[in-house]
């Protein structure tokens, strides 16, 4: 069926949107971050950082998915837990008293075998004396990561997929803080985001070639949730 002017239009700003989306998005401008924030690159398994001198960490290990980081490659699933304790450890030993963790990481997978990501990622957690606080469920909206729903229209084997991930939050002896400033959190986004049900598109594309961004609102969220200014 020959398409009318319109929809010659509308494929070609199809073709645009997605040639825009396969280009990878440009490093950040490191010369305009404050001088005040310190860049590193290094392992978590190693902090150059103090005792006891962070408030909060937000981050998303790899998952042992067969994803290939460019420095280390992935790590095997039955290696998970135990890659997971090591660094949570070592999280633990430069979060000051009070200080929180956010750890993003799938509710479950079937790279590597079926595995309960999330269970496996909160008793690591504990097993390295992080207190569990509770969990938000993002809804990252990206379904095409497993098509695959098993045996079609059957009962024979079906395959049950969740697409969301799961953000677990920690805490170093104890959740409450005495504020050291005045909290600067707006009352609409606490309303909006104590909601522990989070829906916001995942990333569709790296920046810096990284093959497993999160998107910019994921710790823009937890960051200003979650810690005090001068934090």
């Amino acid at each position: 069926k020959p398409l009318t002017t319109a929809g010659v239009v509308e494929v070609a700003k199809k073709i645009e949107r997605e040639k825009r989306a396969a280009e990878p998005k440009p490093a950040p401008d490191l010369a305009a971050v404050p001088a005040s924030v310190r860049c590193e690159v290094g392992t978590a398994i190693a902090l150059p950082l103090d005792d006891d001198s962070v408030h909060l960490i937000v981050t998303s290990p790899p998952y042992g998915v067969g994803i290939e980081y460019e420095d280390s490659g992935d790590i095997q699933a039955a290696l998970w837990p135990n890659f997971m304790h090591r660094w949570l450890t070592e999280a633990y030993r430069v979060t000051a008293e009070g200080g929180r963790l956010a750890l993003n990481v799938p509710l479950d997978t079937t790279k590597g075998g079926y595995r309960a990501a999330y269970s496996e990622a909160v008793q690591a957690a504990q097993d390295a004396g992080w207190t569990y606080r509770s969990t938000i469920v993002w809804e990252d909206g990206q379904m095409g990561k497993s098509n695959a729903r098993g045996s079609v229209d059957s009962q024979a084997a079906p395959h049950i997929y969740a697409p969301v991930e799961m953000i677990a939050l920690f805490c170093k002896e104890r959740w409450g803080r005495t504020p050291p400033c005045p909290p600067d959190l707006d009352h609409v986004l606490w309303l909006y985001w104590t909601n522990g049900l989070w829906r916001f598109s995942g990333e569709s594309r790296s920046w810096e070639g990284h093959p497993a961004a999160f998107p910019l609102e994921l710790p823009l969220r937890l960051v200003q949730l979650l810690s005090f200014p001068g934090d």
